[in-house]
């Protein structure tokens, strides 16, 4: 199938609706598991990837992850981080280095806006203003 495989495609195949495939895909107890495994197996032959910028805008929240350091020369930070992406990407998270030197730091908080994290880990004593954002809702999670 020539361009990007969306579920609209996966439905006609599997002769259901889209939101039957988009429930299946996300293993929604409403749906039964025969059903689950056709679409699965059907989204696999197609080669589907799941669109996570069009899910975030649906549903208001993305699972970005910001990794934030002053620096990736500190071999504590380097190894941390590493384990860190390894483990998020394994739960479904998409983690995002954001490095704040000096001058960037006060840009910081526009970038955790702009890109919509739910969670924000840091490996130094952040500005005030992202505590702030973080503890009013901004994003969920500070660690």
């Amino acid at each position: 199938m020539a361009g990007t495989v969306k579920l609209k495609d996966i439905a006609a195949a599997a002769n259901c609706s889209a939101n039957t495939v988009s429930r299946a895909l996300r293993d929604c107890a409403d749906i039964g598991d025969e059903t689950k495994e056709k679409i699965k197996r059907i989204a696999a032959e197609l080669n589907y990837v799941p669109d996570n910028i069009a899910g975030s805008l649906r549903y208001g929240k993305t699972n970005l992850i910001a990794l934030v350091a002053s620096s990736l020369t500190d071999p504590f930070v380097a190894a941390a981080s590493d384990m860190l992406v390894r483990r998020l990407r394994d739960k479904g998270f998409i983690p995002i280095l954001m490095i704040a030197r000096g001058d960037r730091r006060g840009a910081l908080l526009a970038d955790i806006k702009a890109n919509r994290v739910c969670a924000v880990i840091s490996f130094f004593d952040p500005d005030d203003d992202i505590k702030e954002y973080c503890k009013g809702g901004g994003a969920p999670r500070f660690l």
